[in-house]
């Protein structure tokens, strides 16, 4: 959970808008989701977070990219 709270700290020091903090909620919900798969151990639900962790990546893109979006206009 470091990451998120860095991500955090980032978009409060670049003051980064609502787009970018509902990103790293989603993303927060991605990340507990992907510990309740790696629980247990199990091989299949931990490849099965190694994969999910494209769409960690992608939301966090996608409010950036959102929130830069919005401010150029």
């Amino acid at each position: 959970m470091i990451i998120i709270g860095l991500l955090l700290v980032v978009g409060l020091m670049q003051s980064l808008g609502w787009i970018y903090y509902t990103a790293i909620g989603i993303a927060a919900g991605l990340f507990v989701y992907q510990q309740k798969l790696i629980f247990k151990r199990d091989k299949a639900d931990c490849f099965k977070a190694f994969l999910n962790s494209n769409w960690f990546g992608l939301v966090v893109f996608l409010g950036l990219a959102g929130h830069f979006w919005l401010a150029g206009r």
